[in-house]
């Protein structure tokens, strides 16, 4: 097969979608597909094109089997609305120049355009209807409705064009990717054909947790390892931390970057949180690195109804290190956790119950190994990241076969 990968995100940088967009065109380059990946300059989440791409229009890469197109995007480390749109709409005018000119010097098989951004997929739409290329879309999140919820999107006219979009992609689409049931439910609840979605989960590696690696101190660590975004409500862990404040042995490490890293950093000095730590966000083998050392890893979002489909990355992350979790987002999530016995659950923004739940995890040593050890074997089981990949590559390879 000769795929075009549509997708504004890609490694080297450093995020949930990154990986999972790396895993699956990997898999793809060896099973002997061709895979040309269009993608932006590396810039997210903290909006600076890294030096090395910096001042080009255009950069042609070629990594591990894979054609990698980058293409200039305008960004800004402001995170507003209005420079998110910016850079949507720029790197979807450059996917659709790029896109057009790669389809004329050579015939794909089919485009895969994963969202969010939703804006990269009129890209896809585009070349289904010029050249007649097969789209499959990946659903990571539902977009613009999760925009609109979190406060980033309140123009009427981009949200009436957004809901217009999403609408068409769904239509057109060849086939249809999600990562979980719970979003496979909704598109199929608002009259979409259940048999052309698949649900391709997020996945992880597994890491054996070895005795050495918990630093020599008798701390309990605290992790959270993502972006810091206005979904996380990371608000919420830092109130956690200002109970806990007087314990000696229980200690937090955020670490990553995003929209609300600056406001957050303002708020552990407001509130005097000595026992609260941010490191920067750090490339995957580091950041296992981190939560093989860790004692407990937080999986945090609001109280959204949206969010009752979600399954984040970042909790098979932890569980593939063997890393007990506390849990606030209910639904889908929720039923997981229950049925692994991976950790806890607490509802969402409640920093007293959460401050609750990590002061008994810490006393209790032997739940804690006894969680992530399920956790870990949930991961071997049934979400080895290699596992997904394959069941992608099987479907496309299906897909094209049947065209």
């Amino acid at each position: 097969m000769k795929i075009l990968y549509i997708t504004q995100y890609f490694a080297p940088e450093i995020g949930a979608s990154q990986i999972r967009a790396t895993a699956l065109t990997a898999a793809l380059a060896r099973a002997g597909h061709q895979v040309t990946v269009v993608t932006a300059m590396p810039n997210h989440p903290q909006g600076v094109i890294h030096l090395a791409y910096r001042g080009r229009l255009w950069a042609s890469e070629k990594v591990n089997g894979i054609r990698i197109i980058r293409l200039w995007i305008k960004t800004s480390p402001v995170a507003s609305p209005v420079a998110r749109m910016v850079s949507y709409l720029s790197f979807l005018a450059g996917s659709l120049f790029a896109g057009t000119l790669l389809t004329m010097a050579r015939r794909f098989d089919l485009v895969y355009v994963t969202s969010p951004p939703l804006p990269a997929a009129a890209a896809a739409l585009w070349l289904k209807k010029i050249f007649g290329i097969p789209m499959v879309f990946e659903v990571r999140d539902l977009w613009p409705e999760s925009a609109i919820a979190l406060g980033q999107l309140k123009n009427p006219l981009l949200t009436t064009l957004g809901r217009w979009l999403e609408k068409q992609c769904y239509q057109q689409a060849r086939h249809i990717v999600t990562v979980s049931r719970g979003l496979k439910e909704r598109i199929a609840a608002v009259g979409h054909d259940r048999r052309k979605i698949s649900v391709i989960f997020n996945g992880a590696i597994t890491i054996s947790r070895r005795a050495e690696a918990k630093p020599p101190e008798s701390v309990f660590l605290v992790i959270y390892a993502g972006l810091m975004g206005l979904a996380q409500g990371l608000e919420t862990v830092l109130r956690a931390a200002f109970f806990l404040k007087d314990d000696p042995g229980i200690r937090f490490c955020l670490m990553g970057e995003g929209p609300c890293k600056k406001r957050l950093l303002e708020m552990k000095y407001r509130l005097k949180l000595d026992n609260v730590t941010f490191r920067s966000a750090v490339c995957p083998d580091l950041a296992h690195l981190w939560l093989t050392r860790a004692d407990l890893a937080l999986v945090p979002l609001r109280r959204m109804k949206l969010f009752k489909s979600a399954l984040p990355a970042k909790l098979f992350a932890a569980w593939g290190c063997g890393l007990p979790v506390v849990l606030t987002v209910d639904g889908e999530a929720r039923r997981l956790l229950d049925k692994a016995r991976a950790g806890v659950y607490v509802p969402p923004e409640s920093p007293g119950r959460l401050a609750g739940a990590i002061r008994k995890l810490a006393r209790d040593p032997a739940a804690c190994r006894r969680y992530g050890r399920n956790g870990r074997q949930l991961v071997a089981a049934e979400f080895r990241l290699t596992d997904q990949a394959r069941r992608l590559t099987d479907l496309l390879e299906k897909l094209v076969a049947s065209c």
